[in-house]
């Protein structure tokens, strides 16, 4: 890792924060978070986090429920075409305050768990023991990668995801990290950033075989095989007008933003 750039923040009494980047794949990460002890991290995120849980209204995130809403859409669509299996139940991990689910149960009729390791206190979450001694058949991740200081995190994701499980996931993933302070992408609680070529080595190390993009929804599907994929696509898609509502197909990783 090498220093790509700093930024200066007022929030939250962060001040500078330095930003490092992998010379192999691109991957940048804040190295001032990353150093930060685990007990500031958590009061950081919960500081943050709590002036939007329970609202409507993200100033940082202006598009966060349309987003949520096309989520519940483009997961709706693959269920019903039996792309996502419901053999195992789903589970969105690191949820907040679990609007998704909210929305799938209230709009779709279909069952989404909960699980938030630093907000899961809620009544009807998941506890640490009933998320390890699970396997699902769908697991999703919204607004999460970005969050983590390391890899385990990541790895305690992946670990859930049923032998022909479905893992979705919404982060920023780009061709290259901008080496811009003012890119509008770097929040507080931001510290992780990925380029096609880091999420492929996840892809790849994870024995993930193709992947679908909806670019309405924001959402990357990796799938353990392929067998069905191509096969329904069409239907879903040779009925779209809207590009932005297409999904997209790849063997590997699917880079959609180059």
């Amino acid at each position: 890792m090498f220093p790509y750039f700093s930024k200066f923040f007022t929030f939250y009494s962060l001040g500078e924060v330095e930003y490092v980047k992998c010379s192999y794949c691109g991957l940048v990460v804040s190295k001032t978070h990353f150093q930060m002890p685990e007990a500031k991290w958590q009061e950081l995120n919960e500081k943050y986090h709590c002036g939007f849980f329970g609202t409507n209204a993200n100033m940082d995130d202006q598009k966060w429920i349309q987003r949520l809403e096309n989520q519940r859409d483009a997961i709706k669509k693959l269920s019903k075409l039996k792309i996502i299996s419901k053999v195992e139940p789903w589970v969105d991990w690191g949820c907040g305050d679990g609007k998704l689910s909210n929305l799938l149960r209230k709009d779709c009729s279909i069952v989404l768990l909960n699980y938030d390791k630093y907000f899961g206190k809620t009544k009807g979450y998941l506890s640490e023991k009933n998320i390890k001694a699970n396997k699902f058949s769908f697991v999703i991740t919204t607004s999460v990668f970005e969050h983590v200081r390391s890899i385990e995190p990541l790895e305690e994701i992946n670990s859930l995801v049923a032998p022909d499980g479905i893992l979705a996931t919404h982060t920023m993933v780009m061709e290259q990290i901008p080496c811009n302070p003012e890119w509008h992408y770097l929040l507080p609680v931001h510290c992780t950033f990925y380029t096609n070529k880091s999420m492929q080595i996840l892809f790849d190390k994870w024995k993930y075989k193709a992947s679908l993009y909806h670019p309405k929804s924001r959402l990357w599907f990796y799938f353990k095989h392929d067998n069905q994929i191509k096969k329904a696509l069409p239907l879903i898609n040779n009925q779209v007008k809207d590009k932005e509502d297409i999904f997209y197909y790849k063997k590997g990783f699917m880079d959609y933003w180059q």
